[in-house]
């Protein structure tokens, strides 16, 4: 991921995912939510967690909540919400004990 608008720094998160469906209501608008930890490489220290906390580092905890929606007739396009965590996981990476976060919603097209 790329951040803009005052951070200006690259990060690579790898996680693993878990995706909880089916629900009751799939049959009229298909639902599934993720959950993923994992870790958080940022190519500099955030300049928003720079400015904000008196300790961070490059190297994080990384924490995805997503939620995923589509009209069963029209699975090829789907709308997606996503929560980007990043924290010291209370002191276990660095010390660090603050995080920050970024929400994010666009469309994923499926071939």
């Amino acid at each position: 991921a790329h951040h803009f608008k005052g951070n200006d720094h690259t990060e690579l998160n790898g996680m693993v995912i878990f995706r909880w469906l089916p629900f009751p209501w799939d049959k009229i608008l298909n639902t599934s939510f993720a959950f993923g930890p994992g870790l958080s490489l940022a190519s500099e220290i955030p300049k928003y967690e720079d400015a904000h906390f008196t300790r961070t580092s490059q190297v994080l905890a990384y924490i995805l909540w997503e939620a995923e929606f589509y009209h069963p007739g029209f699975s090829s396009l789907r709308l997606v919400g996503r929560l980007h965590h990043r924290s010291g996981a209370y002191g276990t990476f660095n010390g660090v004990y603050a995080g920050s976060n970024y929400a994010g919603v666009g469309l994923k097209y499926a071939f």
